[in-house]
Order: structure tokens, then sequence, then C-alpha cells
């Protein structure tokens, strides 16, 4: 397992590098850092992964609350996690199931892979572009296109304008 840790690194890094010239590319309408290559398949969903991972990061811990020895958010910024956890899990018994795994509630869910994403605590399963986690002596396996899915639902109202005939000028 160390190996492949070892070898998910090394990728890691080249794919997020080779997605950031592609994003240079994009950005200035020129090929001149990726010279005209096309990014891989491999490639954008290290680099979406690496995005993911800073993100998770960035979340601090604080964020969750345990009392009376249940888990839940203190801010509203993660208010829609039953909606964004379809995208990961199916609810089956009172428990949220991903590759066979059960866990007891979304909140320890949401947390679990917060905790493995935001630390590097995952290796890649390149052929189908997923990731796996250990989880109490379990592997986890989980797509990185429900993995995005998941986030991209989980911070929407942060990307959401709410008032669009509203503009406002710091000056």
């Amino acid at each position: 397992m160390e190996a492949l840790k070892e070898n998910t690194n090394l990728k890691y890094y080249e794919s997020t590098k080779n997605y950031c010239l592609f994003l240079l590319d994009k950005i200035t309408n020129d090929d001149k850092y990726l010279q005209g290559k096309s990014i891989s398949k491999e490639n954008y969903h290290m680099a979406t992964l690496s995005i993911i991972s800073s993100m998770f990061f960035e979340m601090k811990e604080d964020l969750i609350e345990k009392k009376d020895g249940n888990i839940k958010f203190k801010r509203t910024l993660l208010s829609n996690t039953k909606t964004a956890i379809k995208y990961l899990a199916k609810y089956e018994n009172g428990k949220y199931i991903i590759d066979n795994f059960a866990f007891n509630d979304e909140l320890t869910l949401f947390n679990t892979i917060r905790n493995k994403l935001a630390h590097g605590d995952f290796v890649i399963d390149e052929i189908p572009s997923r990731i796996i986690i250990n989880v109490n002596g379990n592997k986890v396996r989980i797509r990185v296109e429900d993995l995005t899915n998941f986030v991209v639902s989980l911070f929407k109202s942060c990307f959401t304008i709410k008032d669009n005939n509203t503009y406002e000028r710091n000056i």
C-alpha cells in the first residue's frame, strides 16, 4: 500500500501541474503552456481531487460540533448535506452505504470523507477513476465523479448569487 501511496502522490502532483497549465492556456487563450496537448481524463480527475482536497483542508473542524453524543454542523454553510450525500451513498436501514460500508449518520460520513481527503489519506485507483479510503480497516471506493458532484452540491450555496438585482462596488 505504501508504494501505491507514493505512486499516487507523484501522479497527483504531476496531474495538478498539467491541469494548471491547461487552465493557463484557457485563460490566456494561447496553447504555449501545454503546447497543443490536451489534458487526459486521468490528469483531469487527479487535478479535481487536488482542488477538493484543498477545499476540505481549508474547512476547519470547528464547523462540526459534538453535543450530547450527537454530531451537527455549527454553520449553515453545509446545511444541504442530505442532498449532497445522495451523490455518494445509498440510504438503507437507517445507514448511509458506500461500497458496502455503512456509516451511522450523514455527519459521520461527511467528517470521514472530509478528514481523509483534507489530509491526503487516500489512494487513487486510476483505471475506474476512483479513490480508496481506509475506514476502520475497510477499503471504501468512491468514484471521482460522484465525489465531484457531492462537493458541488455541498458548496452550491456558496456559489449561488443570492440577489442578482443588486450590485455593490466596494471602493
